[in-house]
């Protein structure tokens, strides 16, 4: 009896040991590609990261939700009428698009203009921000208008 108890009590810890790894390996690949992702930040001109969701001008998202933040959207940098759908800033600054999806989404673009929307009240930026196959990171800073 008791060494089937123990029989009993390593297979449940082993089938735990099991569960609890591929939790932990699906936390740690969110995205298909390896992690890579195209990241937008968006700051202030005194560094400090613009809240996305509390601190624009509004805008409208493709569910309809209406609201008071800023917007992302990418275009190809070559022909400015195939752009992905805009994307809410996050509440860091940040937007993060999964490399995989945004070039299945644009396929055979390798450079993407990035344009904002809805940015806070009294803010401007230089419309020339980019992010490639190559080069996936911008950091655009706002200007005072």
């Amino acid at each position: 009896m008791i060494k089937t108890l123990r029989k009993i009590t390593l297979g449940a810890v082993i089938a735990l040991a099991v569960v609890c790894m591929g939790i932990f390996a699906a936390a740690c690949d969110k995205n298909d590609d390896g992690g890579e992702a195209y990241v937008i930040t968006v700051l202030y001109p005194n560094g400090s990261a613009v809240d996305g969701q509390t601190e624009g001008t509004g805008g409208v998202i493709g569910d309809g939700e209406q609201g008071t933040f800023v917007m992302v959207q990418l275009c190809d940098a070559d022909n400015e009428e195939h752009c992905y759908t805009q994307l809410r800033l996050g509440a860091d600054g940040k937007l993060s698009i999964p490399a995989s999806e945004l070039e299945e989404a644009l396929s055979g673009v390798n450079n993407f203009a990035v344009h904002l929307n809805g940015l806070p009240e009294g803010y401007g930026y230089d419309d020339n921000y980019k992010v490639s196959k190559t080069n996936k990171e911008v950091t655009i800073t706002l200007k005072l208008k």
